[in-house]
């Protein structure tokens, strides 16, 4: 259920419309089958089930934007701006805060087979061509997150794309006890994808840290950790086999808990 209302000014020459819509909470799980479209696997199958949005609206001949944007993704908000500066050059801009996120219920369940068939796995190509078309701009800022298991606060990303050349920076956060700070960039301009990283982890406290990743209270300590890499390629055995750079990891006050 979709209502609002729209206003217009110069419809003829040069159209101004502003207005609100709103979708009343919908279950994704329900409503995206009715329209054709396969819902994901997922690890936890209670996401997906409640999506709500209010928004501000506003279109010209050559923009679209929605303002004051409010959307609910089960038990997370997203507020902020989205739209096209330009619809010609597909020019999306956006500034959005998000509160919190899982984003490991989203994905795909992990198989008992998967590790030991990830060496064989076919290569990922980069999608060169999708890159050069690609025109955005903004930022993303997350209160807590978790990504890949580890729980990450005040994360803040910024993007740019266009030409070919994308970035993904900064890319900034608290992650237990420490600070995450990178830079990734992407230029697809040839015929190969061109990969820069340049990221720095400081302090982060050990305890925490790998009793989430490997349910182990054993190790203490805090580290630090920073790389500077590059790799070129048409796809990620390429990259792997092109990677190249320095890496510096630093231990203070480590301990082997329970050993003397």
């Amino acid at each position: 259920k979709v209502t609002g209302t729209l206003a217009g000014e110069e419809i003829v020459d040069a159209p101004q419309l502003t207005g609100q819509l709103t979708m009343a909470p919908v279950s994704l799980r329900e409503w995206l089958p009715k329209l054709g479209v396969a819902i994901p696997v997922t690890s936890d199958p209670n996401v997906l089930k409640r999506f709500a949005f209010t928004a501000n609206v506003g279109l010209t001949a050559k923009t679209a934007e929605l303002q004051k944007l409010d959307l609910k993704l089960d038990d997370t908000t997203v507020t902020g701006t989205l739209g096209l500066a330009d619809i010609d050059t597909q020019a999306v801009r956006f500034a959005l805060d998000v509160d919190r996120i899982d984003a490991d219920r989203y994905l795909e369940p992990e198989k008992p087979q998967d590790k030991a068939d990830s060496a064989a796995a076919a290569p990922v190509e980069i999608p060169v061509d999708m890159l050069r078309k690609l025109n955005a701009r903004g930022t993303i800022a997350i209160g807590e997150a978790v990504l890949s298991g580890i729980k990450f606060s005040k994360l803040r990303v910024g993007l740019t794309a266009r030409d070919g050349d994308v970035r993904v920076s900064p890319a900034e956060a608290t992650v237990y006890g420490g600070q995450y700070r990178g830079d990734l960039g992407l230029v697809a301009r040839g015929d190969a994808a061109r990969l820069t990283l340049d990221q720095r982890i400081t302090n982060v406290d050990f305890a925490p840290l790998f009793k989430e990743l490997f349910d182990t209270t054993r190790l203490s300590g805090k580290g630090s950790f920073s790389s500077k890499l590059t790799a070129s390629g048409r796809d990620s055995q390429a990259l792997l086999k092109t990677l190249g750079g320095s890496l510096d990891f630093s231990v203070h006050f480590g301990a082997l808990e329970g050993a003397d």
